[in-house]
Formats: structure tokens, C-alpha cells, sequence
């Protein structure tokens, strides 16, 4: 049950954006808006729930995870219903910024239901499997295109997306209600995160800058590398669909071999940027194939960060999951919005190779960070 709580929440707060990026054509068909803009909608997504995911990391530590979890269904609900009525991108945007809360308690909630109620054995598996349910949000809104929107609406695919936040309501485990203050915020000063931790959030913010340009701008690229519309859907749900498995392998992975997880986000990031490479071709085949590598492997890594996270940092794993995904959806935030600009300006094939450098720097950073675990400073 509880990792099935955590897999609701983090697709729920997955949902509003992922079905922007997807539903692109069609929303800017009907609404009047630009690469540029859509750029901006997933900027603003992530900048706001940056601003807030630390707070909302240690809401969770002083009061548990229950909170989160059913704050995020109530959130994602109305985000959407406002998104399914949206006449105008302004709307748009509005229902956009709704959902981007959610992500500030979605995460940490999450990762410390697993924390309380999950064996730490199997602790790899549990967060990779939650961390799925952002591919899968991806996956599923992939698929609204051509089973929704394509033959009753793209207003109709808002609505289909419900059943998220409702699981999200009603599945929070009861046990996971009691408060657990740690010793540090009962004497009222608020902790240092360890060095380590704070280098591996910057490795988030690379990876994550990155990882940004794939949901909001896949489809849209994918027609311009000559996939229909109906087609790059179906490209984003088999390119989310692979990262749904890796995401659970490489975390079952770590269950087995006790692997060191910072040394995994490495390997995964330095494959990842070939894959960006490849879609940088901006030709269908090339473009296919990066996208599931840059899918597969260039965005598995946040359910290991996570689980590297919360062994740094044992005593708040609410706010080192806060610091995490601060830096990520600061990444996530500069990503699109810089992605967009140069797309409109030049091409979805430099915007690609872009991504590809910054990836790659990601990959060399958290071999640095994986040397000063080691070296135990």
C-alpha cells in the first residue's frame, strides 16, 4: 500500500505538464501560443514548485508523509478540471501553476512513506518503481493523443487523467499520519545539509536541465523530424514506457548488488547524452532511437539520486528529498524555457545537441561527487 500511495501521488503531480507537453499541437492549435510559450508553461511549472520544495520537504519531516500525499490529489484534481475548461493560454498557464504546487509535497511525501514502510532491502526497487510514475505519466498522456484527443478532444484526455490524484486521496497508508519531528527541528535550528548531498542536487540540476526538453517538446519535435502528430505520441509513450522499466531495473539493481548509486547516475547520464546526440539528427529514425535512449537511460537516475539522497542524509530524509528536487526542477525550469527559445530561434536539432553537453556535464560532475563519497568527505 504504501508503495502504491507513492506511485499515485508522484504521477498525479507528473500529470498536468506531462499532458501539456503531449496535447502541444492541439493546444496551440486551439489556443494561440508559440514554442516559446510552451516553453514558458513548463518553466514556470517547475520554478514554482522549486520555490517551494524545500518547505514542503520539511512539512513532511514535522507532520508525515499523509499530508503530502493527500494534498497532492486534491491539488492535481483541481488543476486539471481548470485545464479541461481552459479557453485561453492564460487559463492555460493558471492550471499549470495550480499542479506545479503539488510537487513540493508529492516527492518528499513519497520517498518517506517508502522510508517508514518499506524494508531497506528492497528500499532500491521501491524507489525506483515510484520514480516510474513520472514515465508513466508521460507514457499515458503520450497515449491520450491518438485514443482521446484525436477522436473526442484534448479536453477529454484532462479529465481521463482524474483517476491520479483521486488514488492519490484515498490510498496514503493510516499509519503514516503520525507525526515524527526529528530531534534537530524539535530544538528548533534548522540542519546543514552534508556536502556531498548539496553536489549531488547540482548533479540533479544538469541532469535535470536536460531532461526537461524531452516531455514538453517531444511530440513537437517529433513532427518536425517527420513523424505525424499521431505518431510522436506514440514515440513518447514507447520512449516513456522504456524508462518506466529502467527506472524499476536499475533500482532492483541496487537491492542486488549494493552498488554504489552515485557511480549509477554516472553511467546513466554518460549514455543518456548519446541519446540526445541522436535526436539532434532532427531525422526520423536517429530521432526514434535517441529518444528512447535519452528516455531509457538519460532520465532513470532520479528514484538512485533519491535513494543516495536519504542514505546522506538519514535524519531528514523529507528535506534531503526537498533539497533534491529543488535543484532538478531548477534545472527543469531553465531547461525548457532555454530549450524553446533556441528551438524557435535556430533548430530542435541544436536545442538537442545542447542538451547533449549538458548532459554529459551532469555525468562527469557526479563522477567528482562519487570520488568524495569514497573518500569519505
Amino acid at each position: 500500500m504504501a508503495i502504491a500511495a507513492g506511485l499515485a501521488a508522484q504521477t498525479a503531480c507528473s500529470v498536468p505538464i506531462a499532458l501539456v507537453g503531449a496535447l502541444a499541437p492541439a493546444l496551440q492549435a486551439e489556443l494561440g501560443f508559440g514554442d516559446g510559450q510552451l516553453g514558458l508553461i513548463a518553466a514556470l511549472y517547475f520554478l514554482v514548485a522549486a520555490m517551494l520544495a524545500p518547505s514542503g520537504g520539511r512539512l513532511v519531516d514535522r507532520l508525515g508523509p499523509v499530508l503530502g500525499l493527500r494534498a497532492t490529489g486534491a491539488i492535481v484534481a483541481l488543476s486539471l478540471v481548470v485545464g479541461a475548461l481552459a479557453r485561453s493560454f492564460p487559463m492555460l498557464v493558471v492550471a499549470s501553476l495550480v499542479g506545479a504546487t503539488s510537487m513540493a509535497l508529492a516527492t518528499p511525501a513519497s520517498n518517506v512513506v517508502l522510508v517508514r514502510h518499506v524494508d531497506p532491502g528492497r528500499r532500491g526497487f521501491a524507489f525506483g518503481l515510484k520514480q516510474a510514475a513520472v514515465p508513466l505519466a508521460a507514457a499515458l498522456s503520450g497515449l491520450a493523443v491518438p485514443m482521446i484527443a484525436l477522436q473526442v478532444g484534448w479536453r477529454w484526455a484532462f479529465v481521463a487523467m482524474l483517476v491520479f490524484p483521486v488514488a492519490s486521496l484515498l490510498l496514503p497508508p493510516e499509519t503514516s499520519i503520525e507525526r515524527r519531528p526529528t530531534a534537530t527541528h524539535d530544538r528548533g535550528r534548522r540542519p546543514r545539509a552534508p556536502r556531498a548531498l548539496r553536489l549531488l542536487g547540482l548533479v540533479g540540476l544538469l541532469g535535470a536541465t536536460a531532461v526537461g526538453t524531452l516531455n514538453p517538446f517531444l511530440v513537437r519535435a517529433g513532427t518536425e523530424a517527420g513523424f505525424s502528430v499521431g505518431g510522436a505520441g506514440l514515440l513518447l509513450s514507447v520512449a516513456a514506457g522504456s524508462l518506466i522499466v529502467t527506472r524499476v531495473l536499475w533500482g532492483a539493481v541496487l537491492d542486488r548488488t549494493g552498488a554504489d548509486p552515485i557511480r549509477v547516475i554516472f553511467f546513466l547520464l554518460t549514455v543518456g547524452s548519446l541519446g540526445y546526440a541522436l535526436m539532434g539528427t532532427a531525422s526520423m529514425v536517429p530521432f526514434g532511437i535517441g529518444a528512447v535512449i535519452a528516455y531509457a537511460f538519460g532520465w532513470a537516475w532520479p528514484g538512485v539520486q533519491f535513494l543516495a539522497g536519504v542514505r546522506l542524509w538519514p535524519d531528514n530524509p523529507g528535506e534531503a528529498s526537498g533539497l533534491l528536487q529543488r535543484e532538478a526542477l531548477m534545472g527543469a525550469t531553465a531547461g525548457p524555457l532555454a530549450f524553446g527559445v533556441l528551438a524557435e530561434h535556430t533548430s530542435f536539432g541544436t536545442a538537442h545537441g545542447a542538451a547533449a553537453g549538458v548532459a554529459a556535464m551532469a555525468a562527469v560532475l557526479a563522477a567528482v561527487v562519487a570520488r568524495i563519497v569514497r573518500a569519505g568527505r
